[in-house]
């Protein structure tokens, strides 16, 4: 008899890997993170859809990263724009991060008329730090998947950094 979990486990794990490079992982896990802490709340999804269907990244690899930080998103929307005021000297920000998401789950269009500004700055500042941060992530990030690969540490041609055992049914 077959194990459902098992079978499960197996597909899952195949969607994740199958034939990727170790640059390909890095690619997808640092445009995962960085495009998922951005603080256009609710676009992220659609970023990393769109980033991974237009660069032929893996999709649920992409998604599951872009999930995983949804945290961050959070923690660091305060931040950016302050940054982001910072940047161009722009509206003070008065307002906590559960004022601004309160504002959000009262209205999509009422609270983009309200903090329209802070939104702007806010994007400023994370476009900044993704665009320093990033670079060196993927860089950090690939040279550490690249070592793990044991059968072609050297070699130029990057070879898949993990492949799925052939299904065994007992």
């Amino acid at each position: 008899m077959k194990n459902p979990i098992r079978q499960a486990t197996h597909k899952i794990r195949e969607l994740l890997v199958q034939g990727l490079t170790p640059e390909r992982i890095a690619l997808t896990v640092v445009s995962g993170v960085f495009l998922g802490i951005n603080p256009a709340i609710g676009t992220t999804t659609l970023l990393c859809t769109l980033l991974a269907l237009g660069l032929g990244l893996n999709l649920p690899l992409i998604q599951i990263t872009n999930y995983a930080v949804y945290p961050l998103e959070i923690l660091f929307l305060v931040p950016f724009m302050e940054l982001g005021h910072w940047l161009v000297n722009g509206h003070p920000l008065s307002l906590t991060g559960a004022e601004i998401l309160s504002r959000f789950h009262a209205g999509w269009i009422p609270a983009l008329e309200q903090l329209w500004a802070y939104l702007l700055e806010g994007l400023l500042g994370w476009l900044l730090v993704s665009l320093l941060l990033a670079p060196l992530c993927y860089g950090v990030l690939s040279r550490l998947l690249r070592q793990l690969r044991p059968e072609s540490r050297g070699s130029k041609d990057s070879p898949p950094l993990l492949t799925v055992p052939e299904k065994q049914d007992k």
